[in-house]
C-alpha cells in the first residue's frame, strides 16, 4: 500500500470500528473467531453502522472521547493515526477538533471507502488519507510513513482494541499502537466498562432487556479461556426511523480489566495508564431505573496510556 507516494507504515489494523465497530450477528450466532473474518461482516454493513452515530449513546460517547483527546490536539501540528476509523466519523472530528492531520486505518475496505468519500466532501480533504490494514497482525509493524522510528503524536482507538479476543492479540494490539507512536505519544481509547468481576457485570447487564441510550449490550457466552466475555451489541434506529430502518447486531469481546493493563506493558507502553469512567452529561438522560442502571455498568470507557 502506498500513502501519497510513500510506503505504508503497518501491519496496521485489519480492523473495521465501533465506529466503534464491531459484527454483525444475530442473538444465537457465533462470535467471531479471527481477526481475518472480521472485513466481509463490515463490508456487509458498510455505512449503515453510522446509523450509531445518530443514537443517545454516540452523545455519550462523543462527550467522553473529546473530553479526553482534546488536551492532545494543542497543538497545530498534532499527527494522528485514528485505528478503526470505520466510515471516517470521528477522523472528521479529530480534524475539526485540532488535529493537523490524520490517517484512518480500517479492515474493512468498504468501511475506507466509506471515510475516504465522507472526507472528500469536507475543509479537510487535504488532511486524512484511510487505508487498510491489520492492527493485529503477527507480522513486524512498519512505519506507517515510511520512515524509520515513530511518527504520530498519538494514536486513537475508538472500540478498537474489544476485537481481541485474548491477551495474546491484545498485546499485538497495543505494539501496533506502540510502534506508530513517538516516545512521547499516547493512546486514547473508547472501550468497555473496565472491570476485573466480568461475571457480575455480565449477569447485571443481561437482566436489563432495554438500554435508554439506544444501544443493548448483552454477553451470551464466556470465553473458554476464562479471560472474558463475548459482547453483542444492537443498535435501535431513532425513533422515526424504526418503520423502515432494521436494528444493527454485531459483536466483539470485552476482557478483564488487568489483561488490558498487563498487554499494554507487555507491548512497550511503558507510560502512565489512566481509566476515565463514562460521564453522562446532565442533559442527557432521566432520573428512572433505566439510566440508574446505565450509571452503575457504564457502556464505556476511556482508556489514556503513554508511551515512555
Amino acid at each position: 500500500m502506498k500513502t501519497g507516494g510513500e510506503a505504508d507504515r503497518i501491519s496496521i489494523l485489519h480492523l473495521q470500528t465501533f465506529q466503534p465497530s464491531f459484527l454483525r450477528f444475530v442473538d444465537d450466532a457465533p462470535p467471531p473467531n479471527n481477526i481475518k473474518t472480521m472485513p466481509s461482516q463490515y463490508d456487509t454493513i458498510g455505512s449503515q453502522y453510522d446509523m450509531i452515530k445518530r443514537t443517545t449513546f454516540n452523545r455519550i460517547e462523543q462527550h467522553n472521547f473529546r473530553k479526553h483527546v482534546s488536551p492532545f490536539l494543542q497543538n497545530s501540528n498534532t499527527r494522528v493515526l485514528d485505528l478503526a476509523c470505520g466510515t471516517g466519523f470521528y477522523s472528521h472530528l479529530l480534524l475539526s477538533w485540532g488535529a493537523s492531520s490524520v490517517v484512518g486505518v480500517d479492515l474493512s475496505p468498504v468501511m475506507v471507502e466509506a471515510a475516504t468519500n465522507r472526507l472528500s466532501e469536507t475543509l479537510y480533504a487535504d488532511q486524512a488519507v484511510f487505508r487498510c490494514g491489520n492492527g493485529f497482525g503477527r507480522d513486524p509493524v512498519k512505519n506507517l510513513s515510511g520512515q524509520e522510528g515513530e511518527d504520530f503524536d498519538i494514536v486513537t482507538g475508538v472500540w478498537f482494541l474489544n476485537y481481541a479476543k485474548d491477551k495474546e492479540e491484545m498485546i499485538e494490539g497495543f505494539r501496533t499502537i506502540a510502534s506508530n507512536l513517538k516516545p512521547s505519544g499516547a493512546l486514547i481509547a473508547v472501550c468497555p466498562n473496565p472491570v476485573e468481576d466480568l461475571d457480575t457485570l455480565a449477569a447485571s447487564v443481561n437482566a436489563c432487556p432495554h438500554s435508554p441510550s439506544g444501544v443493548l449490550y448483552k454477553y451470551p457466552k464466556k470465553l473458554e479461556n476464562g479471560e472474558g466475555y463475548v459482547m453483542t451489541v444492537k443498535v435501535l434506529p431513532p425513533l422515526l426511523e424504526r418503520r423502515e430502518v432494521e436494528p444493527l447486531q454485531f459483536s466483539g469481546f470485552h476482557l478483564r480489566r488487568s489483561l488490558w493493563e498487563e498487554a499494554a506493558r507487555a507491548a512497550g507502553m511503558t507510560g502512565r495508564l489512566e481509566w476515565n469512567v463514562c460521564e453522562i452529561p446532565e442533559e442527557i438522560g432521566e432520573d428512572t431505573e433505566e439510566w440508574k442502571s446505565l450509571r452503575r455498568n457504564p457502556q464505556l470507557a476511556v482508556l489514556i496510556v503513554y508511551k515512555k
